[in-house]
């Protein structure tokens, strides 16, 4: 027989940041040619707590057989971050040169709570997580013009390393301690040159990365892994009359977050744990673009291909009921297609900008389903996303500025979820601007003012359905007050390097 277990209740979410952040740096511009320079910043919490609330029912085959009440609280034992760049840009005769190099190093401890209540005996966890992380990059560039164009080339390095360990007072979820490190390494050329009625350019990228996982707990979870992909890039620009007309193709790599990656098993309540999977796999995203302008009409469109696209399934952990939220990859590629239409006049003092568009994904994959005979179903979810946006802004003398603007967004279908009713949000905020160069600013906003932005979900990993109803207060009024203590044009040219593993962190 089978059992339909269904959990229905609230659940309340409370987030409190508070910190420092520094930033500081030197440029120096030697001459017309050459300059170098560096920027360090760094970041600390003060206050880091959550806290989450759920009251909910459990019901099995339509007959409630529990009721859980439990708190969540979360409390940053420690939260710091430093990241820095050095740069330097040259001019050697024709050959322009660029270097950049960036690190990154985190810190970050955590200590949770759990008191659960139901009827059965009451539950008390703890659990201790504490993770440190570093990332060094260098880019290095070259440009030289050859025939009717330029060539450039350059080959570009990430090293990543991260340190996680977990423990939790539950019997039933096993603690954690593991390590990784990535090194990629990537070599890029590319040539452009000029037409006489457009520009055309190609390049190629390769990518070697190695990855290693090490279980400091289980050496049979350990893992190597080594990636070679070649990304061969093109675009192509013209002009028809009065029309701009651009054509591009490209392909990159899209590697886990690393808290994607982590084996720590979270406790939600008694019938939901959540957890990462350090044998995700990367995704490799292929986009054909194409866009036309004329005047201050701008259309824009995109066909993209993913590969091990990054979703979440579900799966019985235990014969106990409990369901595993799990990070994953999936099966079946991604097919995605976008379109839209931007007008941005200038009537006067009225900057109308408006955007009319869709987002539509073709995805069909098959998912456990122990309801059907075979034990499998197949899903196609491709409901289009539709986009209508009305922002507009009115400059007045003595640097009075009005900002109205609006957002409707349809329901539409991501990968296995989808947003059931649609999205709206309206905005308004006035601002002025004072002394020289505008340094100081004040403005007044009103966001959300019908709190009418509250996405509503459905999520179907076949032998678990979740459906989520947000009920969050999200209008309300800002204040903001900046000055710039120097406003003067920022000559720093550090374009930094390994964006994406920062990203990751």
């Amino acid at each position: 027989d089978i059992l339909y277990n269904y959990q229905q209740g609230i659940l309340d979410y409370r987030s409190h940041r508070a910190g420092f952040q520094y930033m500081g740096g030197a440029n120096w511009q030697i001459n017309d040619n050459h300059s170098l320079g560096f920027r360090l910043q760094g970041a600390q919490n003060t206050l880091d707590g959550d806290t989450m609330w759920m009251d909910e029912d459990v019901l099995v085959n339509g007959e409630i057989i529990d009721h859980l009440y439990s708190v969540n609280k979360a409390h940053g034992t420690k939260n710091s971050q430093w990241d820095g760049n050095f740069y330097y840009d040259g001019q050697v005769e024709k050959l322009h040169i660029n270097f950049n190099a960036d690190f990154v190093t985190a810190d970050v401890g955590t200590d949770k709570d759990v008191y659960e209540t139901s009827w059965e005996a009451p539950v008390e966890l703890k659990s201790t997580t504490d993770a440190k992380t570093f990332m060094a990059a260098g880019k290095f560039v070259l440009s030289y013009p050859i025939w009717k164009g330029t060539l450039q080339g350059g080959v570009e390095e990430t090293y990543v390393s991260g340190a996680q360990s977990y423990s939790i007072t539950h019997a039933s979820i096993p603690a954690s301690d593991a390590s990784l490190w990535e090194n990629t390494i990537a070599g890029f050329l590319e040539y452009g040159f000029a037409l006489p009625f457009g520009q055309v350019s190609a390049g190629l990228r390769y990518e070697h990365a190695n990855f290693n996982y090490k279980d400091k707990l289980s050496s049979e979870n350990d893992l190597k892994r080594v990636h070679n992909n070649w990304f061969p890039s093109f675009s192509f620009s013209a002009k028809a009359g009065p029309v701009n007309l651009g054509l591009s193709y490209s392909g990159k790599t899209i590697r886990p977050r690393f808290s994607s990656l982590s084996s720590e098993i979270t406790y939600d309540n008694r019938f939901t744990y959540q957890m990462g999977d350090p044998l995700m796999k990367n995704e490799i995203q292929r986009t054909l673009s194409f866009n036309a302008n004329w005047k201050w009409l701008t259309f824009s469109s995109n066909y993209e291909r993913v590969d091990n696209s990054f979703y979440q399934k579900a799966f019985p952990y235990n014969d106990e009921g409990v369901v595993m939220i799990q990070e994953s990859n999936c099966d079946d590629p991604v097919r995605k297609l976008s379109m839209y239409l931007n007008a941005s006049p200038t009537i006067k003092i009225w900057y109308p900008r408006i955007t009319v568009g869709m987002e539509k994904q073709f995805f069909h994959t098959v998912v456990l389903d122990p309801r059907e005979a075979t034990g499998k179903r197949e899903i196609s979810l491709n409901s289009p996303m539709y986009l209508f946006q009305f922002n507009n802004t009115l400059r007045f003398k003595h640097n009075w500025t009005i900002d109205a603007d609006y957002q409707f967004i349809s329901p539409f279908d991501e990968l296995v979820a989808s947003i059931v009713k649609p999205l709206q949000k309206a905005d308004i905020a006035v601002s002025k601007s004072f002394l020289k160069n505008e340094a100081l600013n004040i403005r007044l906003s009103w966001e959300d003012i019908f709190n009418s932005y509250v996405p509503m979900y459905s999520t179907d990993y076949g032998n678990c359905q979740i459906k989520q109803s947000n009920d969050g207060y999200r209008s309300c009024v800002l204040l903001r007050v900046s000055y710039r203590f120097n406003s003067a044009q920022n000559k720093y040219k550090g374009t930094g390097a390994g964006e994406s593993a920062k990203n990751r962190l």
